[in-house]
C-alpha cells in the first residue's frame, strides 16, 4: 500500500524502546495483522490499498486496544485512553456522529510500531485531537506541542493515507454547502466501480455505476450501496469541465426537493477531476428502457428483448404524471398560477434525462418502475415576468421548439413542447414498441423543409418535431429580377433571403408548423388497436395543447398536471 503497507522501526531499536509485554505484544501483532488482511485495492489506483472504515471499527476495538495500552509499563490510565481512542457509536467528544473516535490515529500509530505515542504524545498533549482532524499535515505538527521528530512525523503523514477515508455525507444540507476538495493521496472508499456506456470522442462527462463501502456515507437511507458517479474530465477539457461542473452543481443545488426528481447527493474535487454523486437508476433511462422492453402483445422485428408484463396504460399515466409534477416543481408553479422568482427551466427534457428506478425505497406504492426527471446541468434561473434568449438556453436537438432560434425569446412553455415530444414517443412504444419509435423518427427525417426557407434543399438539417416553411413574400425593388445562375440563400430565424446577383433579390417570411409527419403519426396512433380511450386522451392533448407553435397558446406545465391528474380520476 503506496508500496508497503506497514513502515516502522523493528523491535529493540534504541529510539523506539517498546516497554510492551508478550501479551500487548501478541495483540498488537494480531491487529496489525487484521488490518493488513483487511486491506482493499484502490478502485482509481491498483497501486494503492487502505482499510474501510468498517472494517476498522471492527478491528480497532475497545478490549484488543485495552490490551495493548495496559500492557504499557507507562500506562496509568489506559482505560480513559482506550475508551477515547473506540468509543460507542455516536460518543466522540468532537460531536460528530460519524466520527471514528481516535481508531485511525491509533491504527496509524500502530502500523509505525509507536503506539506508545497515543499515550506520551498525541493523548495527553492534544486530548481534543480525533479522527475528524485527519488528514494531518506538517502545519499541524509544526503548530502544535507533540514533541515528535521529523522522521516520526513523516512516517506519521505517509502512513495515515492507509487508513484514512473520507465519509461522504449529503450535498446541500447542514454544513455541507460547499463543493470539497479531497487530498490527492486520499483512497475513495469505492468496492466496484464500472463505466456505464462506451467512451465518446471529446465527452467531458462521463457516468459510472459504483458500490461504496457500508459505513463510508450517509447518502441513503436503505441497504443499497449503489450508486451514479459523473465524472468530469479536467484534463480532456481543462476549464470547460470545470464550468459544466459548477453549473451542474448549482443547478441542482436550486434544483426543488421532489420525489420525481433525482437529487444531487454528493460533489466534490479529487485528482483534477470533478464529480457528482446521484443515486443509481438500476433500469437506465427512458430510452434505454424502451429499447430494453416491449409491452405485452406488441412485436419487435428487429432485436430480442423482455417483455414488460408490467406495463400497463395505468402505470404510463400515472409516470407521465409524476415527470409533469415534477415539471411544475421546476417551474415553481406546485402552488398556484404564478410564476415566481425560483423558477427554473430544464431545457434539456428528453428520454435520456429520464431515469427508471426498479425495487427501490420510493417503489413502496407496488410501481413496477419509477421515473424521476434527472439532469439540470442546462436548467436556466426564471426572473419573474422576464424570457431568456435564444442563445442563453441549451440546444436540445430533437425535442426544441420552434422558438429556439437566434433573436426569440423563451419562455417556461420551451420545457412543455419537449415534454410533448417525450409524451409522444411513450405512446408510441407502448403501442408500436421501439420499432414504432424508430420507424416515427425516420418519417420526420425524410420530409423537408420547404426549399425556398432552407440552405440545404433536399438535405435533413437535424430532425424535430416542427418544419420551417415559406410565408408571404416582401414586396421589394427588382425582386422579380433573376440575373445569372448563382443562387446563394441566407436564413435567419424570421426572413430567408434568395440572392440573384449583385443587384437583386427576393424576401419571403419564415414560419414554422409542426411536421407534416408528427400530425399523421399522431392520427395513426389514436386510430390503432392497442389505443385505449385515454391514451387516445392523451394524443389529443398532446397534439392540440403541447405541440403548439405559438408558446402563447401552448398549455403550461401546470396545465399538463391538471389534465393527466383529472384523466387519472376519471378511470
Amino acid at each position: 500500500m503506496r508500496a508497503e503497507m506497514s513502515h516502522h522501526w523493528g523491535p529493540g531499536n534504541a529510539t523506539n524502546p517498546l516497554h510492551i509485554g508478550n501479551q500487548g505484544q501478541a495483540t498488537r501483532d494480531r491487529i496489525t495483522q487484521a488490518l493488513l488482511r483487511a486491506s482493499e485495492k484502490d478502485c482509481n489506483d491498483s497501486r494503492n490499498r487502505f482499510i474501510p472504515r468498517a472494517a476498522l471499527i471492527e478491528i480497532i476495538n475497545l478490549e484488543e486496544v485495552g490490551e495493548i495500552l495496559k500492557a504499557r509499563e507507562d500506562a496509568d490510565h489506559w482505560q480513559n485512553v482506550a475508551q477515547d481512542i473506540c468509543p460507542a457509536h455516536q460518543g466522540c467528544a468532537c460531536g460528530w456522529r460519524y466520527c471514528t473516535g481516535r481508531r485511525m490515529i491509533f491504527a496509524t500509530l500502530l502500523l509505525c510500531r509507536r503506539e506508545e505515542l497515543m499515550l506520551s504524545r498525541f493523548y495527553l498533549r492534544n486530548p481534543q485531537l480525533c479522527d475528524k482532524d485527519l488528514p494531518l499535515n506538517s502545519d499541524f505538527f509544526n503548530n502544535t506541542d507533540l514533541n515528535v521528530s521529523a522522521k516520526e512525523r513523516e512516517l506519521f503523514i505517509y502512513t495515515q493515507w492507509q487508513v484514512y477515508t473520507p465519509f461522504l455525507t449529503e450535498f446541500g444540507t447542514g454544513n455541507n454547502q460547499a463543493v470539497g476538495e479531497l487530498p490527492m493521496e486520499v483512497s475513495l472508499p469505492w468496492r466496484e466501480k464500472a463505466r456505464i456506456g462506451k467512451p465518446i470522442l471529446g465527452e467531458v462527462s462521463y457516468v459510472e455505476r459504483i458500490e461504496i463501502y457500508p459505513d463510508s456515507h450517509d447518502l441513503t437511507q436503505d441497504s443499497d450501496q449503489v450508486f451514479a458517479l459523473k465524472t468530469f474530465e479536467q484534463r480532456l477539457a481543462a476549464g470547460l469541465s470545470e464550468e459544466k461542473f459548477q453549473q451542474e452543481v448549482q443547478a441542482n443545488h436550486k434544483a426543488p426537493r421532489h420525489n420525481r426528481i433525482v437529487r444531487l447527493l454528493s460533489a466534490f474535487a479529487y485528482r483534477d477531476r470533478y464529480y457528482l454523486l446521484f443515486p443509481f437508476a438500476n433500469e437506465g433511462s427512458l430510452e434505454n428502457l424502451w429499447k430494453s422492453y416491449t409491452p405485452d402483445g406488441v412485436i419487435r422485428q428487429i432485436t430480442p428483448v423482455r417483455v414488460a408484463d408490467w406495463y400497463s396504460d395505468e402505470w404510463l399515466l400515472s409516470e407521465c404524471l409524476g415527470i409533469a409534477e415534477a415539471l411544475v416543481a421546476t417551474h415553481n408553479l406546485a402552488d398556484g398560477h404564478l410564476e415566481r422568482t425560483n423558477a427554473l427551466l430544464h431545457a434539456d427534457i428528453k428520454p435520456e434525462n429520464i431515469l427508471c428506478f426498479r425495487d427501490s425505497g420510493s417503489n413502496q406504492l407496488g410501481i413496477p418502475v419509477v421515473l424521476k426527471l434527472a439532469d439540470f446541468g442546462e436548467a436556466r434561473r426564471f426572473e419573474p415576468n422576464k424570457a431568456l434568449k435564444a442563445s442563453q438556453v441549451a440546444h436540445v436537438k430533437t425535442y426544441r421548439p420552434p422558438e429556439h432560434c437566434p433573436g426569440s425569446l423563451i419562455t417556461l412553455k420551451y420545457d412543455v413542447w419537449c415534454l410533448g415530444c417525450l409524451f409522444l414517443d411513450f405512446v408510441t412504444w407502448a403501442i408500436l414498441g421501439q420499432d414504432g419509435i424508430d420507424s416515427f423518427r425516420r418519417k420526420r427525417e425524410v420530409e423537408e423543409d420547404d426549399p425556398a426557407v432552407t440552405e440545404a434543399p433536399g438535405q435533413l438539417i437535424e430532425d424535430t418535431f416542427f418544419k420551417t416553411v415559406k410565408q408571404e413574400p416582401t414586396p421589394l425593388l427588382f425582386n422579380r429580377l433573376h440575373w445569372g445562375r448563382n443562387r446563394k440563400l441566407k436564413v435567419d430565424s424570421r426572413r430567408a433571403t434568395t440572392r440573384y446577383s449583385l443587384w437583386a433579390s427576393s424576401h419571403v417570411n419564415v414560419g414554422t408548423r409542426v411536421r407534416d409527419a408528427v400530425v399523421s403519426h399522431l392520427r395513426v396512433l389514436r386510430q390503432h388497436h392497442r389505443c385505449s380511450d385515454r391514451l387516445e386522451q392523451v394524443l389529443l392533448f398532446v397534439g392540440g395543447k403541447m405541440l403548439v407553435v405559438d408558446p402563447g397558446k401552448r398549455a403550461g406545465s401546470l396545465e399538463v398536471q391538471e389534465f393527466l391528474s383529472g384523466l387519472i380520476d376519471r378511470r
